[in-house]
């Protein structure tokens, strides 16, 4: 089993799983996408990093929360770059919206990163440690576990919206923020059945031109078919690293290709390396 696989693994069976002071980055200039919400929040030293294709710098008390199957690339950090990390499972966040007042989280499609006061830091950081309690239970052991987790998570939440409420403001002002937060969750549901502009734009009911024009201007000149083919090979590299037993066919169908020999001529195209490579990269 790999890395990726335990860590996927552990976040399902325990619902949430948080690691204090971490140091550095593991895997830098690799893209990567989980199938849960990521939660991190820097303690110290600077990074950078891109997440939907755009880059953003962190520095101490940055918050940011990345939604389950976006694409993140951690960049470069300074030597003291710390941070908290916590993984929400899928299943616990379907559980967390019922306890949640505010449900407007997909702005954290177009805007992840919120920077927070050293008193906000140490607020949030105060529910970490109680969650972190709570989380080394099992259910077995406490029989309200889940119902606590899912409360100091609601709490801590709340607190975040409110913090950046002048943020949301700001980026609420421009309809493209909109537009293409929208583009970008269409992409993560859709990609295995299509990965054509024109599909997305129809879906939108924009044309084609319309759209390359809005992703262009916030994605800072990446065009949408350059999105799509960049967020499908960064899920092609994320399920060969999370199946090397199995043979690269096996992705090819996961992700909707009709024959393999498509999916090898678009892997290589994007990649620039074949799939086959890549595999024997990583499989060691």
């Amino acid at each position: 089993m790999t890395e990726m696989e335990q860590f996927v693994r552990l976040v399902e069976e325990k619902g949430v799983d948080i690691v204090r002071d971490r140091h550095g980055f593991r895997m830098p200039n690799v893209d990567m996408s989980f199938p849960f919400v990521m939660i991190s929040l820097c303690t110290g030293g600077t990074a950078r990093a891109l997440y939907n294709m755009r880059e953003y710098s962190i520095k101490k008390n940055d918050f940011a929360l990345t939604m389950p199957g976006y694409i993140m690339r951690p960049l470069d950090c300074s030597d003291d770059y710390t941070y908290v990390q916590m993984a929400i499972s899928r299943k616990t966040l379907d559980d967390l919206r019922n306890y949640l007042f505010s449900h407007d989280y997909g702005k954290y499609h177009y805007h992840p990163v919120c920077s927070l006061t050293d008193i906000q830091a140490e607020r949030l950081l105060t529910i970490v440690d109680q969650l972190m309690v709570i989380s080394a239970h099992r259910q077995e052991e406490l029989a309200q576990r889940n119902h606590i987790l899912l409360a100091l998570m609601s709490v801590g939440y709340e607190y975040v919206n409110y913090y950046r409420r002048e943020q949301d403001k700001q980026f609420g002002a421009d309809p493209q923020y909109a537009v293409y937060a929208r583009f970008c969750d269409l992409v993560v549901e859709h990609h295995q059945e299509s990965k054509e502009v024109q599909f997305y734009a129809e879906m939108m009911h924009y044309h084609p031109k319309y759209l390359s024009r809005i992703v262009q201007s916030v994605a800072h000149g990446i065009t949408p078919r350059q999105w799509i083919e960049n967020y499908v090979v960064a899920q092609a590299k994320r399920l060969i690293a999370s199946n090397l037993s199995k043979p690269l066919k096996h992705v090819a169908y996961v992700l909707g290709f009709d024959e393999p020999t498509s999916f090898y001529r678009y892997f290589k195209r994007v990649a620039g390396i074949t799939a086959k490579q890549y595999h024997n990269s990583i499989a060691g």
